[in-house]
């Protein structure tokens, strides 16, 4: 099943008094928080969080009243905010009167907004079907390894795998169960023409795999199928699953057969 990951939003909107009681431990969270976003980056998971949660955590985010020495890491977490807007899953605003979550998620210094936001938050993943929702933390602010899970008496319970984002061999697990392989289908030689069935794959030389490989690791979401553009060869290339986490690819030279956002995506890059 695809998965969406559910980030912590207390590990970017930080408790002031929590931090001037225990300004050591935010030291050490800082770092953590710079591998995991190197990490998240590479991996490029899709992001459950509507863009008003994503604009409360840009304008909270308190570095600018911390020492100096936190300020290159504010821009690092504001650059990666800045960034993650295409890969958000944004959802309607839902709310589920009685849904709790254990441990608790949405803290006293939260301001109202993210409050509501994370309650849309927490309704979506306990309701969704169509994607496992991944909870990524970290040691300091989580606090054991418990999971999370949400609460309601009326639509039951659920929980969901939980990653300790500082435990690099877990989050390292993690991420490889879910990566993107790149296989050749040898129907998409390039010796098959355009029209005649299939399509070829131009990107690949019918020997090594680490171009079309590249291609898949940065491609974009759309529905069942991921999608990048070729600037060599000048045209779309399209992936879909062979079987679990492999993917097969080849050209797509007609746009109207590319979504628009995707087109509208890559144009932009």
């Amino acid at each position: 099943m695809e998965y969406a990951a559910v980030l912590d939003v207390s590990s970017m909107v930080w408790d002031p008094e929590n931090y001037n009681n225990q300004t050591e431990q935010y030291f050490f969270l800082k770092d953590e928080i710079i591998k995991f976003i190197d990490k998240v980056e590479a991996e490029r998971p899709q992001i459950l969080m509507r863009s008003e949660l994503l604009n409360q955590i840009i304008a909270g985010f308190p570095y600018n009243l911390m020492p100096q020495s936190f300020y290159d890491f504010g821009s690092i977490v504001y650059a990666f905010l800045a960034r993650i807007g295409p890969d958000i899953i944004i959802f309607d605003p839902d709310k589920i009167d009685d849904l709790a979550a254990h441990p608790e998620i949405i803290k006293a210094h939260f301001n109202d907004t993210i409050r509501e936001e994370i309650s849309y938050l927490l309704a979506y993943m306990h309701r969704s079907e169509d994607k496992a929702s991944v909870y990524f933390t970290f040691q300091y602010l989580w606090g054991d390894n418990a999971r999370l899970n949400t609460v309601s008496a009326t639509e039951g319970t659920k929980e969901y795998e939980t990653i300790i984002a500082d435990q690099e061999k877990a989050l390292n697990d993690f991420f490889a169960k879910f990566k993107r392989v790149f296989e050749h289908s040898t129907k998409h030689h390039q010796n098959n023409k355009q029209g005649n069935h299939v399509n070829p794959l131009s990107c690949y030389n019918g020997n090594d795999t680490d171009v079309p490989q590249k291609m898949l690791d940065d491609a974009k979401l759309f529905g069942k199928k991921y999608y990048c553009f070729d600037d060599i060869n000048n045209t779309y290339v399209v992936f879909q699953r062979t079987e679990k986490n492999i993917y097969h690819g080849y050209d797509e030279p007609d746009q109207n057969m590319i979504p628009p956002s995707i087109r509208k995506f890559f144009k932009n890059k």
